[in-house]
C-alpha cells in the first residue's frame, strides 16, 4: 500500500473497518453503523461538553460516534465564525458620493455572522484534538469536508458533492465517513481509557 493517500484512492473504509475488527469483541462489532448521522435541520445547537464533563479540555474523557459528528458540525460552523487569518489591506480611496441621501438605504446589507464565543472556541479545540488523533490523512480529510460541506445547511452533509471531489460513489463517501467516525472515536477513547 502506497505511503501517500489522494483521494482517487479507496481504500480509507477497508482500513478502518480492518482496524476495528482488531480492536472490537465480537460481539460490540453489529454496533458500529452510526445510523443517527441526521442533517440538522433545526437551528445550530452547539455541544456543551464543558458542562456535561467538567474540564473536558484538560482530561480525554470518552466520547461516541454520534457526539464526535456533533462536535465536527460544531467546529466547521466555528470556524466560519472565527477572525480570517490575514486582515485584508485597507484602500485608502476616496469613496463616490450619491447626490441623493436617500440612494444610502441599508436594504442591501447583509449581517455578518456573530463571532465564536469562549466555549464554541473550547469545543473547536477538543474537536481539533480529537481528530488530530487519526492517523490517517484521508480520514481526516474526508471528516472535515463533510463538516465544511454541512455548515449552515439544512439538508445536512452534501455526500454527492464530495463523491464528485473524490470520483466515487455518495454511498461509498458515507460508508467511509462513518468508518472514520468510528476509527476516530476507537483511537480516542482508547487514549482516554491509558490516562
Amino acid at each position: 500500500m502506497p505511503e501517500a493517500c489522494s483521494f482517487e484512492e479507496q481504500s480509507i473504509g477497508a482500513i478502518s473497518i480492518q482496524i476495528i475488527r482488531q480492536w472490537l469483541p465480537a460481539q460490540s462489532r453489529d454496533v458500529i453503523r452510526c445510523s443517527s448521522l441526521r442533517p440538522r435541520c433545526h437551528a445550530p445547537t452547539l455541544p456543551t461538553f464543558s458542562k456535561e464533563y467538567p474540564g473536558s479540555m484538560i482530561n480525554n474523557s470518552p466520547i461516541s460516534n454520534v457526539e464526535l459528528h456533533e462536535l465536527l458540525l460544531a467546529a466547521a460552523e466555528t470556524e466560519r465564525r472565527l477572525p480570517a487569518a490575514m486582515m485584508r489591506p485597507r484602500g485608502s480611496y476616496w469613496p463616490e458620493v450619491m447626490p441623493d441621501w436617500m440612494a444610502y438605504a441599508d436594504g442591501d446589507a447583509v449581517p455578518r455572522l456573530a463571532p465564536a464565543s469562549t466555549q464554541q472556541v473550547d469545543d473547536y479545540d477538543l474537536t481539533l484534538r480529537i481528530v488530530l488523533s487519526q492517523p490517517s490523512i484521508c480520514a481526516r480529510r474526508l471528516m472535515w469536508a463533510c463538516a465544511y460541506s454541512a455548515v449552515f445547511r439544512q439538508r445536512g452533509i452534501a455526500w454527492r458533492r464530495i463523491a464528485k471531489i473524490r470520483h466515487c460513489n455518495a454511498r461509498k463517501v458515507k460508508r467511509d465517513y462513518e468508518a472514520a467516525l468510528v476509527d476516530t472515536v476507537l483511537r480516542w477513547n482508547n487514549s482516554a481509557s491509558k490516562n
